[in-house]
């Protein structure tokens, strides 16, 4: 009468919303390097704020403020005692992991850009590596060898002609365009 319960488990639909399927070491890699990544930039821009230059203290606010989005985003559960961060702990779970690669890629090329040095790069390097493992996760689960082959391998209707060649290396974006053969130029 009322809503059976589902007999998936929980993991599943939550990695149905993500997005590819992605082996768990992957996961767990992901979010230990972002953790690390960002305790990282929290200490080392501590070390960055520490100079006369305004670019560099600005850069420093911005790594440790990085670093505390970082650990919200990767280890929820280090805030939970905190009320302001429960809302992004909550928006942070339902970003996939291209919205993920580019949160941390920009969040670790701000202060470097802001302030070029050692600490600096050291710093961010970490949260971008993180960006870096979720750009991959999004991309996926590489195909096994029968797809990529039948994939790679030519139409088996088709004759290899100059023409078939260059027929099926342009698109059909333009319906009207007349194609003009390379091979059959006038000279």
């Amino acid at each position: 009468m009322g809503q059976q319960p589902s007999s998936e488990p929980l993991g599943n639909q939550q990695q149905e919303a993500e997005g590819p399927q992605v082996a768990w070491w992957c996961r767990l890699l992901g979010r230990v390097v972002g953790a690390i990544g960002g305790v990282v930039a929290i200490i080392t821009g501590i070390f960055v704020l520490i100079s006369i230059h305004f670019m560099c203290i600005l850069a420093g606010i911005i790594m440790m403020i990085a670093g505390v989005i970082v650990l919200i985003f990767e280890v929820p559960i280090c805030c939970t005692f905190i009320e302001i961060t429960k809302p992004i702990a909550a928006f942070a779970e339902r970003r996939t992991f291209f919205q993920k690669a580019i949160i941390f890629g920009v969040l670790a090329i701000i202060p470097v850009a802001m302030c070029f040095g050692i600490t600096s790069l050291f710093g961010c390097l970490p949260m971008f590596a993180a960006g870096v493992l979720y750009g991959l996760m999004a991309l996926g689960k590489k195909a096994d060898r029968e797809e990529m082959m039948a994939r790679a391998a030519p139409m088996q209707d088709t004759p290899i002609t100059p023409q078939a060649t260059t027929l099926s290396m342009t698109g059909n974006l333009i319906k009207n365009e007349v194609q003009e053969n390379p091979f059959n130029a006038p000279r």
